[in-house]
């Protein structure tokens, strides 16, 4: 009898010492993740712009960084302007698309006004990169050469800065569409 209490006894204490290990651990686990989804979000924070990515990067004195937010002002708006014209323009496509009756005539008109858009977007980055380019130094000239050439060869990479693209859960991953 005593030999079978002496068993109940100790395996209530392993069950105890199981029960509070996993209870630990549960805590610490939750905490861990809710930690790792906080960082996630870290890279959205308003003072992570591009412009001021630039200006980081760039080392801008005082009046460069007046000047840059100027010309980085002036660049947004337009973007922002082309791009909304963009998004109207693509479902104006969509919409004729799938009419009963397609003009080939009105998509033609629609995609050419879609490619002006574009052209107007490009325009509008090379004159963003020049004039950024006219209040740089050397040494700012071709880390600013660095920056657009990563752009030109990984486009999404500027996402990271983008606000657009809330609610993904992927932003440090490099492998977004």
């Amino acid at each position: 009898m005593k030999l079978t209490k002496n068993i109940w006894f100790w395996a209530f204490i392993i069950m105890l010492i199981l029960n509070i290990s996993t209870i630990i651990s549960v805590i610490y686990f939750a905490q861990k993740v809710k930690a790792e989804k906080e960082n996630l979000y870290q890279p959205f924070q308003r003072d992570r712009s591009p412009g001021n990515f630039l200006i980081e990067n760039l080392n801008f004195s005082e009046s460069q960084t007046e000047e840059f937010q100027n010309i980085y002002a002036d660049h947004k708006t337009k973007v922002r302007s082309l791009k909304s014209k963009l998004r109207v323009l693509n479902k104006d496509l969509v919409l004729e698309l799938t009419n009963e009756e397609v003009s080939n005539e009105k998509t033609a008109e629609i995609e050419a006004e879609i490619l002006q858009t574009h052209k107007e977007i490009l325009k509008e980055t090379y004159f963003f990169y020049e004039n950024t380019k006219s209040i740089c130094n050397d040494d700012q000239i071709s880390e600013l050469n660095a920056v657009f050439r990563e752009l030109i060869a990984n486009p999404h990479r500027g996402r990271d800065f983008d606000r657009n693209h809330r609610g993904r859960g992927h932003y440090n991953n490099r492998s977004r569409n």
